[in-house]
């Protein structure tokens, strides 16, 4: 008896991107988000810089120089997805900015300056302009959709990044 193997990868890929999407779209975040750096990247200087721009938000936001007693529910949630490192190394993904949202009437600071009453995109582009050395762009639009996701996975490769991995920081 003579079997027929067939390779299943991209219907796995298929499967694993639609999947992905679905979780992202039922997890409620607020906005979608892209990070741009202008310039060429490694995987892991891009993941070391969006750990920083989520650590300094975190700190921004929550006042706090130690995060790791925080609960996770406290902090900025996100999920990345990392393309064109080679040329032009950006970030697209979702960010749940409640949290964030809810203090502004409290005033926040970004590199001890005041940001203006509900300009979450100034307190962002800050943030990322630190995290990224002065270099970089940044765009939200809030309520993000099942586009989105699907856009934001458009090169995936198996890798994301999600601010949980920084958590013990």
């Amino acid at each position: 008896m003579k079997y027929n193997c067939v390779m299943t990868y991209p219907i796995y890929n298929r499967e694993y991107r639609g999947a992905l999407c679905g979780w992202i779209d039922g997890d409620r975040y607020t906005h979608a988000i892209a990070l741009n750096t202008d310039r060429e990247l490694t995987s892991k200087k891009l993941h070391d810089i969006f750990g920083r721009f989520t650590q300094e938000f975190d700190r921004s936001v929550l006042d706090k120089r130690n995060l790791v007693s925080l609960l996770p529910e406290r902090r900025l949630r996100a999920i990345v997805f990392p393309e064109n490192l080679s040329t032009n190394a950006h970030l697209h993904g979702v960010a749940d900015f409640s949290i964030a949202m809810q203090r502004f009437d409290d005033g926040l600071l970004c590199n001890g300056r005041q940001i203006k009453q509900t300009s979450l995109e100034e307190l962002v582009r800050c943030i990322w302009l630190q995290s990224n050395r002065g270099a970089g762009s940044i765009m939200l639009r809030a309520n993000p959709d099942l586009g989105w996701a699907y856009y934001s996975t458009k090169k995936l490769s198996h890798q994301f990044y999600t601010t949980a991995d920084y958590f013990s920081r």
